[in-house]
């Protein structure tokens, strides 16, 4: 089981990596898109948070489109920031019902 999750952290990692750092900016884009079949982790959060910031618009559009497919809300401030347009909360408003955050649907984003 620790061999397995060993890898698992091993492919992780090389994924981010890949997805900030490939020279190629196609890489660095389909890297962002892959991390959003993970878990909303830390790790997985900064990193498509960082590639919000690539030089490459091809590269920025898949960190808003992962952002917005691992649903954590506490990405939306940065993503409006950002993306430049307004994220309606009701769409991450199954998170509320999945991690059993609440208030989500009581809060507008400001923008």
């Amino acid at each position: 089981m620790e061999e397995d999750e060993a890898e698992l952290k091993e492919e992780l990692d090389q994924l981010i990596e890949e997805a900030l750092y490939a020279p190629d900016p196609d890489d660095r884009a389909y890297a962002v898109n892959e991390l959003s079949g993970w878990d909303a982790t830390p790790e997985v959060l900064t990193a498509c948070l960082e590639a919000l910031n690539d030089p490459e618009e091809e590269v920025r559009e898949e960190a808003v489109l992962a952002l917005e497919t691992l649903e954590d809300p506490s990405v939306i401030p940065e993503l409006q920031r950002v993306a430049g347009f307004r994220l309606h909360v009701s769409r991450f408003r199954k998170v509320e019902d999945m991690k059993g955050i609440g208030g989500i649907g009581s809060r507008t984003p400001k923008g």
